[in-house]
């Protein structure tokens, strides 16, 4: 995961464009902490006046029914 540590002061002294590269970079690690590979578009998407919490909740729910994990497809085959 990617781990920038900020305080409130250097997150004020950072550009616009800082800001945003270090959160699409945190919304791209959401999804592939998920084992999801996202395309620009789709960690475009994610990124914006949110909370990392609801971010990342809203990734995990956009990636759920787009990715089948190891277990889902065993249960699928077993049944």
């Amino acid at each position: 995961m990617v781990f920038i540590p900020m305080n409130e002061g250097e997150y004020m002294s950072m550009t616009e464009e800082e800001k945003q590269r270090i959160m699409q970079e945190r919304a791209k690690q959401f999804f592939n902490d998920l084992g999801f590979t996202p395309t620009k578009e789709e960690i475009e998407a994610y990124v914006g006046a949110t909370s990392e919490a609801e971010q990342q909740e809203a990734i995990a729910a956009f990636v759920d029914p787009r990715y089948t994990d190891a277990d889902e497809a065993r249960e699928f085959l077993t049944a």
